[in-house]
């Protein structure tokens, strides 16, 4: 998978934080998906890669709920976690289920699960009492 996001993340187009991402997320089918980060003058309209890539499994057919994994790379030397925006993404999308894997740069991998890296996340079950 390190060598897919690698060689994804020069389709990043991050002018302005010069911060490139790339992702791929895998549905319960083993589609896989990508995204890269998109920056525009307007940063509250940018988007991050892994919602990118989500949203792209939505468009090709994958029901939503159904991602599985989440792969994520970033030109940063550490490992980059995903933003509190996309762990909510990632959240829903995956019904709190989803592994989440960060790489660095030299290929090294992470693992975590979703529900971890966002506890108590805000869910259909917090609109039932509304």
């Amino acid at each position: 998978m390190y060598k897919k996001l690698k060689k994804l993340i020069n389709n990043s187009y991050s002018p302005i934080s010069k911060f490139k991402v790339s992702s791929i997320v895998i549905d319960e089918n083993n589609n896989e998906y990508s995204g890269v980060n998109v920056e525009y003058i307007i940063p509250t309209i940018s988007t991050c890669a892994e919602r990118n890539a989500i949203s792209k499994s939505i468009t090709n057919g994958s029901k939503f709920g159904t991602i599985k994994e989440v792969h994520i790379l970033s030109i940063n030397k550490d490992f980059v976690f995903p933003c509190g925006l996309c762990r909510q993404a990632i959240f829903e999308s995956s019904n709190g289920k989803a592994k989440v894997f960060l790489y660095n740069q030299k290929g090294e991998v992470k693992e975590y699960l979703i529900s971890k890296l966002l506890p108590h996340a805000f869910s259909k079950k917090d609109l039932k009492n509304v």
